[in-house]
This record gives structure tokens, sequence and C-alpha cells, in this order.
């Protein structure tokens, strides 16, 4: 068992992996008479031509640290994009590829309302929102389909146990 505290998420040390989505980083656009603000192409959305992009609803029943990592997944057609629909905190691990299998985890907290988008192929946890347990979480998902698989699993040969964030007080 190998135990790790989670970082705050940060756009240069999640990069490797895919892209934040949220209202914090680009200078937005002025929209609807002054009404909205547009923060425009957040995600890069790399697909397979033989599918396309869907957007579905998830529901996530929330947890609360320790979390225990079995598996990592990966999607080889796709990016897979995860949008909260509602202000929870998300638990992120990611990793990169070492010759067909996960390489050393990297382990990020998304704060409450940010999103990601995993690139095409990159191995990742299932959705872990954090919050009190057994709370229904939403999230908007955008992620390929078409006629072929897009779903590889690889279980952890050593669970991985994720601590909170240490406090920097």
């Amino acid at each position: 068992m190998t135990m790790v505290p989670a970082q705050p998420l940060d756009a240069e040390g999640f990069a490797p992996f895919g892209d934040i989505i949220d209202a914090r980083g680009p200078t937005p656009q002025s929209i609807n008479a002054g009404h909205a603000q547009r923060y425009h192409d957040l995600a890069r959305l790399d697909h397979d031509p033989s599918g396309h992009l869907a957007i579905s609803v998830f529901v996530a029943e929330a947890m609360d640290f320790p979390v225990a990592v079995t598996m990592l997944e990966r999607h080889p057609r796709g990016p897979q994009c995860f949008v909260p629909i509602c202000g929870t905190p998300t638990l992120i691990v990611v990793a990169g590829d070492r010759s067909g299998v996960p390489g050393s985890p990297r382990v990020f907290l998304a704060p409450a309302g940010t999103g990601v988008s995993y690139r095409r192929g990159t191995w990742h946890g299932v959705l872990t929102p954090i919050g009190a347990p057994g709370h229904a979480v939403r999230y908007a998902v955008i992620d390929w389909t078409g006629p072929d698989m897009n779903l590889e699993t690889y279980p952890l040969p050593d669970r991985l146990v994720v601590q909170a964030p240490q406090s920097s007080h």
C-alpha cells in the first residue's frame, strides 16, 4: 500500500494529462449584451473519427479521505471530460503511460466547481467526488462513443491510499 496526499490542482502540473475546465484562467469574452461571460476553448477534444463526442450526466457517490485507489482506466479513442454540475471538490488521479501500463500516479484535488478533461489515452482514476459519504453528485461528461471499445482498465498491483491535502497552516 502506498499513501500519498492529494495536491492542489494546477494547470502546469496537470498539463501532461489534460486540461482544467473552470472560469479562473483566461480572460472571458462578454456575451449576451454584457449579461454573461464566456470562457472559451478550455479543452482540446481530440478523438477517433469513427465515432463522435457525446454529452452524458453521471451521478457519483461522494467519498471522504482517505480514498483507496485500486485501478486506473483510460480511453484510447477520445478524451473524457468531467464538469461538476454542483460545487463539489473532485479527486483526480492520473498517470502517464509506461509501455501500455500506468506509470507513477500523480494525485490532485480539483476545487469545487472545477472540471477536467483527460487527454485521449491518459490513465486516470474513476470519478471520485469528495464530500459527505453517500451524497449523490452530478457531472456533465463529454466522451467518445462509437462502434469500438473505448475503455481499458488496469488493476493496481499496490493499492494507492490518498490522504487529504496537507494543511499549509
